[in-house]
């Protein structure tokens, strides 16, 4: 959107700003609707067997956020398998499904977090467009600004028949993610935003701000738009002014504070742009950055040693800088891991290209907007993106971009 600034219109300008939000001195708050609970996913994680459940419990032994069940309901209805991340009120609750396609599904959940089953009531899950789903309503209360807050805890428990497992139980997931709207009015500027949350819950680092900067309804979809920010981010750009930004707990109210310069705008993590440009250390101690690899190809690698993906596709990566170190690819690893875990990774999987520790805040997971692993992009050798992707799809969808723009990539 192209700032107005007219005389007449700054004193209206104010006006609405005073009305849309909060005022106090520099700082701006600017109001939120009521949640509303985002559409359900289209995927999720396999029911767990009575082994696999016992297992995952045997492995939660001693943190106390994860609450695991020793009793259960009477229900002749077959059991279809377990799960947990049912979460709100600082504790991850897990629940059971009963059923079948023919007869339906009953769902029990640990609602009161006492680890038991019995006693609580069993939901019947509601058949729509083939799945199956219930939805679950409740108060949760907090703290902000060291006043006690209550707020609303919007959830739905979603099962997909056909996404079964050999076992024949299928994927079901607690869905919990919600949106709280508002805009900006500021400066001559009218912003659309969107504060995306969880379990009632929006301003943990990783979540989500969209703001609509071009007003054109569209971007808050796209990790890779520079229209979606996360809370760890910071500032945003409204016309010639930079802002810092932080977001109620609760998602309430958005705060902007006028900085004292402006800052750089985001880019666009999209192919053909250039790729966003960064200055750290690896963890040998050598400065870099990503004019250093100017003239050839450079394959972003974003990977942690917990990630169990990142364990399976460590041969490939290894064949790959093999194969392709001389024809011009070189690769980058960036992990929130230690020094020690990396190099034990490293030597494991005969890994010996550059790597860098930083945390998700770090300059080069902030640049590229990342908030999962692995995830991989490819840059070429004038220095734009060629294309970058979450998980398995990269080897399908991104990787053959690369064989295409090497100087050998016909071999």
């Amino acid at each position: 959107m192209i700032p107005v600034r007219v005389c007449v219109a700054i004193l209206v300008v104010v006006s609405m700003s005073l009305a849309m939000a909060g005022w106090a001195g520099d700082r701006l708050e600017f109001e939120a609707s009521e949640p509303e609970l985002l559409p359900d996913p289209d995927w999720g994680p396999y029911l767990l067997s009575e082994e696999g459940y016992e297992d995952f419990a045997e492995g939660a032994q001693g943190q106390d956020y994860m609450v695991t069940l020793d009793a259960f309901p009477e229900t002749p209805k077959p059991l279809l398998g377990y799960g947990f991340n049912f979460v709100y009120g600082g504790k991850n609750r897990s629940f059971a499904v009963f059923g079948s396609e023919s007869e339906g599904y009953t769902l029990y959940a640990d609602v009161d977090s006492d680890g038991s089953l019995a006693d609580e009531a069993a939901w019947s899950l509601d058949s729509s467009e083939g799945r199956y789903a219930v939805d679950f309503e409740t108060t949760d209360s907090g703290q902000a600004a060291g006043k006690p807050v209550a707020f609303p805890i919007l959830s739905r428990f979603v099962i997909f028949p056909d996404g079964i497992d050999d076992s024949g139980r299928p994927a079901g997931v607690w869905h919990s993610e919600t949106v709280r709207r508002g805009r900006v009015v500021v400066d001559g500027l009218s912003v659309p935003f969107e504060l995306y949350g969880r379990a009632g819950r929006y301003d943990y680092p990783s979540q989500t701000i969209w703001f609509d900067l071009d007003a054109d309804g569209e971007g808050g979809e796209s990790r890779e738009s520079p229209e979606l920010f996360r809370n760890r981010d910071g500032y945003v750009n409204l016309g010639e002014q930079s802002y810092a930004f932080s977001v109620d707990p609760f998602g309430r109210h958005l705060e902007l504070i006028p900085e004292s310069e402006r800052l750089p705008d985001r880019q666009a993590l999209k192919e053909g742009h250039p790729a966003p440009d960064f200055q750290t250390t690896t963890i040998d101690d050598r400065s870099i950055r990503l004019a250093d690899y100017k003239g050839k190809a450079l394959l972003l690698y974003f990977w942690a040693d917990w990630c169990g993906p990142c364990h399976s596709e460590a041969p490939r990566l290894a064949e790959i800088d093999s194969t392709w170190s001389d024809r011009g690819l070189q690769i980058l690893g960036i992990t929130t891991d230690e020094e020690s875990t990396i190099e034990a990774f490293t030597s494991e999987h005969g890994q010996s290209w550059p790597q860098i520790s930083e945390g998700f805040d770090g300059a080069v997971h902030r640049a590229y907007r990342v908030a999962a692993y692995p995830t991989k992009y490819l840059v070429d050798p004038h220095g734009d993106l060629l294309c970058g992707e979450q998980g398995p799809s990269f080897w399908t969808e991104c990787w053959p971009k690369a064989e295409a723009v090497l100087p050998s990539g016909a071999d």
